[in-house]
């Protein structure tokens, strides 16, 4: 019966990302790691079944993650303190953040067998802002 519940599972991206989960314990990765990943990766899935109507990984392609990307530039973030829209887009940071945890996962299903056309495979990280900073002493 277990065996028959997976075979159904084996191409919804939830369960998947629960693969990607357990296989981050086995190494042993960081409890902070793990829940970095399992939360950045639970957005991107919601997004593409929002926005895509999208649940097998089959279906994921190159362009649903371009525009994940293109939408956590206008994403309107809101205060926790005053339920207010605060800014728009994330950091150019928790950008190329997001995009590492869906290349890790795509990356991963890729190396265990799970697909065999890697849709994050042609796209490269967004760049990152370059933040000066001023060494001069103060005049």
């Amino acid at each position: 019966m277990k065996l028959r519940i997976y075979s159904e599972e084996r191409n919804k991206l939830k369960h998947l990302l629960q693969t990607l989960i357990f296989n981050c314990e086995a190494k042993n990765l960081s409890s902070k790691t793990i829940s970095w990943y399992e939360g950045l990766l639970n957005q991107f899935l919601t997004f593409l079944s929002n926005k895509f109507d999208v649940e097998e990984v089959n279906k994921v392609k190159t362009e649903q993650i371009r525009e994940y990307i293109t939408y956590l530039k206008q994403k309107p973030i809101i205060s926790n303190l005053t339920g207010r829209v605060n800014k728009v887009g994330l950091s150019s940071h928790s950008i190329k953040d997001n995009f590492a945890a869906v290349r890790v996962f795509f990356n991963f299903l890729e190396s265990e067998g799970y697909i065999q056309n890697n849709p994050v495979k042609p796209l490269k990280a967004p760049r990152q802002e370059q933040k000066i900073i001023n060494n001069d002493p103060p005049h």
